[in-house]
């Protein structure tokens, strides 16, 4: 009896265990799309940066303004990013699968002018994942910045 129920447990772990894989590799995911988000950042590197947003993707700024369109996406960095004078950290703070190709995730990021004095911008942000070319990019990204202490 006890033999069989081992070999129970040995078939079952063997069939689970590409599943619970692959739900590790979609958390890691989205994990990936932030640090590479981070990085192309911190590399100045526009084309990096474009590469993970989709061709539809939106961002609502700290402002209010909406910004949509991966055109109109990349107008509103190229300078920024090309200037380098700048730091930035991510904290994911939820993240949330809906479905295997859409994640909803949400942060807080701290954003460090270096032009000459600096200047430090706190904010969080919720950001919806989806995943094209089997590739998680930015979709709609919302960006609130908290009050200075």
């Amino acid at each position: 009896m006890k033999t069989l129920k081992m070999i129970i447990l040995i078939v079952t772990m063997t069939l689970l265990a590409p599943t619970i894989a692959e739900a590790q590799t979609e958390m890691s995911g989205a994990e990936k799309l932030n640090a590479a988000y981070t990085t192309a950042m911190k590399n100045s590197d526009l084309e990096a940066f474009m590469k993970l947003y989709t061709k539809d993707a939106s961002i609502r700024n700290n402002d209010g303004s909406l910004v949509s369109g991966i055109d109109n996406i990349k107008a509103q960095y190229k300078d920024f990013l090309e200037s380098g004078n700048y730091s930035i950290s991510l904290e994911i703070i939820d993240e949330t699968t809906l479905d295997n190709n859409t994640v909803f995730e949400s942060g807080r990021y701290t954003f460090t002018l270096l032009d000459g004095e600096q200047s430090v911008s706190k904010g969080e942000f919720v950001n919806v994942l989806k995943k094209e070319n089997n590739e998680w990019k930015i979709y709609k990204s919302y960006r609130y910045q908290t009050p200075k202490e």
